[in-house]
């Protein structure tokens, strides 16, 4: 090619769709058709076209003019100009390098706006039995699918563009779930998931399984997600129900570790009754009588669990709970002399009160083993803490105290007599009724646990 000299006939050029510039190796203007004139604003020959673009943009001009002249053979690049798209065509003649610009941006968005729709109806087709929402974020509307009005038991007269009814219409103690992942959505831009319960406007909780995405559409961010109603599922491969029947064995060895806890209470209670007795008959009577109520609802609860995996939720208030569970202990906090300090204002939960009130109880047995000589409990709304001054809990144990059997590094062969299961026991209990447990801990200092429900 380069012994022939590649020209244009002026009249062919000006009239072309397409923008023509004639360059020279280094930059320098030699032709320039009104198509091109238009792309950049009034272009003059004998001037560079660095005058006319970005530092990064020449370079990329000079870098492929370069790849074009050495090779003596056609070349192409991609451009952006002014929120214009251009196929950039090179082609060599002896001395100087011919571009043309090809104007592709229609073209460009037809192609993603057909592929944006191809990606919404796959996500659409996937959960075509489930509630379709989308979120324009730039103008803050809502678009519902005729599933979500379903799935929430609505009438489109109760919803509005502007309004965000799933925040609403998720049970306030599971919003915690939902808005999370909602953040790590707009901050990864990668598919989340998760389970919360809504509560329907004709007073239904519903069990449901949320996914999101984030898509573009003409150049805006969205969010689109789905929810499906989880409350009677039958499927042994989805999510909730693999996470039911996960280790059984494990399971077993928790119930049983369950029901150890408040037999051991009425053991050692028994084995003082004969010392305690004429003093202190009726507590003793009492407390005894508690435990095995508390270990005849718990073998009820379990067995009920076993049967059908349902899961009941109530109203009631988590002060008179958790002080009920430290007058249990009174005795084990007495003979160990360490001191409970209780920081509880009055708040309604609404909450499946069995399993809360195992993870209070875990958590405070935890507390009054390894704590040298006082707990503090204090709740702020539905959230509690369980603060003791004991030996502290590792950074690299943190990641690890939830699982089955485990123990701690900080333990003493004399404080190690336990199985590991106490705390699994409340991991358990969180996920089943999507409570969120976070941890904070200074060793030889402090742990603070909070339960969020």
């Amino acid at each position: 090619m380069s012994d022939v000299e590649f020209k244009i006939p002026v009249f062919v050029a000006d009239i072309s769709d397409n923008g023509i510039i004639e360059l020279t190796k280094s930059g320098k203007v030699l032709f320039a058709n009104n198509k091109a004139k238009c792309i950049f604003g009034g272009i003059d020959t004998d001037k560079n076209i660095k005058d006319y673009i970005g530092d990064n943009d020449f370079f990329m001009f000079k870098k492929n003019i370069e790849i074009s002249l050495y090779n003596q053979h056609p070349h192409s690049f991609y451009f952006e100009n002014e929120n214009r798209f251009y196929n950039v065509y090179l082609y060599p003649s002896a001395s100087s390098v011919w571009l043309g610009f090809n104007d592709i941006t229609e073209k460009r968005q037809l192609s993603h706006l057909l592929q944006i729709n191809f990606l919404r109806a796959v996500f659409s087709e996937k959960h075509a039995k489930s509630g379709y929402w989308e979120l324009d974020l730039n103008k803050k509307q809502f678009y519902w699918s005729s599933g979500m009005y379903e799935l929430f038991e609505l009438d489109e007269k109760s919803t509005n563009i502007k309004k965000n009814l799933i925040k609403e219409l998720i049970l306030p103690q599971d919003l915690f779930i939902y808005k999370t992942e909602l953040k790590k959505l707009l901050k990864t831009k990668s598919n989340i998931s998760g389970f919360v319960r809504i509560l329907t406007r004709n007073a239904k909780i519903k069990k449901c399984r949320f996914s999101a995405d984030i898509f573009y559409e003409n150049g805006e961010e969205k969010i689109a997600g789905v929810f499906v109603d989880m409350s009677d599922c039958k499927e042994n491969e989805c999510q909730k129900c693999k996470f039911l029947a996960k280790d059984y064995t494990c399971m077993m060895a928790k119930v049983v570790h369950d029901i150890r806890q408040p037999i051991n209470v009425i053991k050692l209670l028994a084995d003082d009754v004969k010392k305690y007795l004429p003093q202190k008959n009726e507590i003793v009577a009492k407390k005894l009588a508690e435990s095995c109520n508390n270990l005849e609802r718990m073998v009820t609860d379990i067995l009920n669990l076993a049967k059908n995996n349902e899961i009941k939720y109530e109203k009631f208030d988590l002060k008179p709970l958790i002080e009920k569970i430290c007058e249990e202990y009174e005795y084990a906090i007495k003979e160990k002399g360490i001191k409970i300090i209780l920081r509880l204002n009055n708040f309604e939960v609404f909450q499946n009160k069995f399993w809360v009130e195992k993870i209070i109880r875990n958590l405070l047995d935890n507390a009054i083993k390894y704590t040298n000589s006082k707990i503090i409990i204090k709740n702020v709304a539905s959230c509690f803490y369980m603060i003791d001054n004991g030996m502290g809990i590792e950074k690299d144990d943190q990641n690890h105290i939830f699982k089955d059997f485990f123990q701690c590094s900080t333990l003493s062969q004399k404080q190690n007599n336990g199985v590991g299961l106490g705390l699994a026991i409340v991991d358990f209990a969180a996920s089943l009724i999507n409570v969120k447990i976070n941890i904070k801990s200074r060793v030889n200092g402090y742990t603070i646990f909070k339960v969020c429900l």
